[in-house]
């Protein structure tokens, strides 16, 4: 609008000036008076014209930054997860940052134990702790299931995870397994006592929550670090029930997280990474275990 009204003003000016030559004196001077009038008319709106600019280039510039820290406090505000628990909805909030990286001991299960990785990632975890515990000291006691596999009427009899150590952990030619959450949990109170804090079956997000409280987590998950299909599993009956397992079970410490992936040290002596999702995924499917010392 302020263009507009600079435009025909100008115009009028210009005009009236040219007029006024063709003019007798005394209409001449009332004409470059209303020339120069509209002059200073046109620059009066070429200023505030300049001013709505300036006003609407600073608007869009606060909006820009307005965006910017908006996009950049995203990773740190707080963020509401629901939780179930006995059927009623739970609501905790809590802030995570944007990216966690925990500089945990990386130590390798072999040679020694080959079906080890349960206890050799809670190795890593109880050193992180300042808490002195070596791999084969942990392998000595864990809980073991004395349990022996049978096939009856080609059925897997065996025994169940969370009774103790399934099978052999030091040799792959007998038959072995592994060992769950339970009997990991209460080896680590033997050692950590009521700092000892066992997180199966909660969220995912009570994982994110300790990372970014400086706590790594020991967790199930399987050697693709991902969702697996159905194929990959089998049914055992076991003086417990029936269970379902995979053989691709494995267990590693989670050290860190940012926007893409999960970060964690596994025992087959690796720094390793997985995404987001594919890892929530195969720790969902292997039952939510998890355990974390704070």
């Amino acid at each position: 609008m302020f263009l507009e009204l600079g435009i025909a003003s100008a115009a009028l000016a210009i005009m009236l000036f040219l007029f006024s030559f063709r003019l007798e004196t005394s209409l001449r001077r009332i004409a470059r008076k209303y020339s120069y009038l509209f002059t200073a008319c046109s620059l009066a709106l070429g200023v505030m014209l300049l001013h709505q600019d300036q006003e609407e280039v600073r608007e869009s510039l606060n909006k820009w930054m307005e965006q910017s820290f908006s996009q950049r406090d995203q990773r740190s505000i707080p963020i509401t997860y629901a939780l179930q628990q006995d059927s009623e909805p739970m609501i905790e909030q809590f802030e995570l940052k944007s990216a966690v990286k925990i500089d945990a001991p990386l130590l390798s299960q072999y040679p020694e134990l080959p079906r080890g990785c349960e206890v050799t990632s809670l190795a890593m975890l109880l050193n992180y702790h300042n808490i002195s515990a070596d791999k084969m000291t942990l392998a000595d006691e864990i809980k073991k299931n004395k349990e022996q596999q049978e096939i009856i009427n080609g059925t897997i009899h065996y025994g169940h995870p969370n009774e103790g150590f399934v099978g052999d952990m030091y040799n792959l030619a007998n038959e072995g397994f592994g060992v769950y959450h339970k009997p990991v949990a209460d080896l680590v109170r033997q050692y950590a006592g009521d700092r000892t804090t066992d997180l199966t079956g909660k969220d995912f997000a009570y994982i994110l929550k300790n990372l970014n409280e400086g706590q790594p987590v020991w967790v199930i998950t399987n050697t693709q670090y991902e969702h697996l299909p159905d194929s990959q599993f089998t049914e055992w009956q076991t003086p417990q029930g029936e269970i379902t397992v995979t053989h691709k079970e494995h267990a590693v410490l989670v050290t860190g997280y940012d926007e893409e992936f999960i970060y964690f040290n596994d025992p087959l002596n690796k720094h390793k990474k997985a995404p987001h999702s594919s890892f929530k995924e195969a720790w969902v499917q292997m039952g939510k275990q998890a355990i974390t010392i704070k």
